[in-house]
């Protein structure tokens, strides 16, 4: 199984790949830009193109295209989502979409997977995206301020993730990966679309 990853998650953004021997990645944020009109999702070229020279490869060998498609910021998902769609129309492939509360979810050391969990991502203060886990699956997602959040499910156990940890993002979000690959959850990108939970013209 070769695969490639695009994440753009906030300073965490790298491009990963993967097959049976070995796994490269390359983190936007090891790259210094020349001046500041260039955004960290600019550098995910740089960093496709690094992985390339790495493995002294091009991409038509791989599987598949993995790809963080929210929530987050709207600029980078939009950017990472147009970069992997164009990979995959390139090389006739097809994308697997991850959203950030699997990979937050998955993150857990105490995870259960009959557990009810709230999962709370920060969005722009002071708001957090959310969603609802329960017995296995995501009921109910949004974006409001804590204390509302905190007041509708009391209930659920509260996980805020806020992305600090890059090599066990990576490491989740491949092993995501691996498993929706498996599990024949892979589209067209045509299919794909980004996870705003939030209408970004009233910011």
């Amino acid at each position: 199984m070769k695969l490639l990853l695009i994440n753009s998650n906030e300073g965490n953004s790298f491009v990963g790949y993967s097959d049976k021997k070995k796994e490269i990645v390359c983190y936007a944020k090891d790259f210094i830009a020349e001046d500041d009109s260039e955004k960290k999702p600019n550098k995910l070229i740089v960093c496709l193109n690094e992985i390339k020279q790495k493995t002294g490869k091009d991409y038509s060998s791989i599987d598949a295209v993995a790809v963080t498609i929210g929530p987050g910021s709207f600029t980078g998902i939009r950017v990472c989502l147009s970069i992997a769609k164009g990979a995959a129309f390139a090389l006739d492939k097809k994308i697997i979409p991850i959203n950030n509360f699997e990979i937050a979810l998955q993150s857990m050391e105490n995870y259960e997977s009959g557990g009810s969990y709230c999962i709370m991502i920060p969005a722009k203060e002071p708001e957090y995206y959310f969603s609802i886990f329960e017995n296995g699956v995501f009921k109910e997602s949004g974006c409001a301020v804590e204390c509302e959040i905190q007041s509708r499910f009391s209930e659920s156990e509260k996980v805020i993730y806020k992305f600090t940890e890059p090599e066990k993002e990576l490491r989740t979000m491949l092993e995501i990966t691996k498993k929706k690959f498996g599990e024949g959850e892979i589209f067209n990108g045509i299919e794909i679309q980004p996870l705003y939970l939030k209408d970004f013209g009233k910011n």
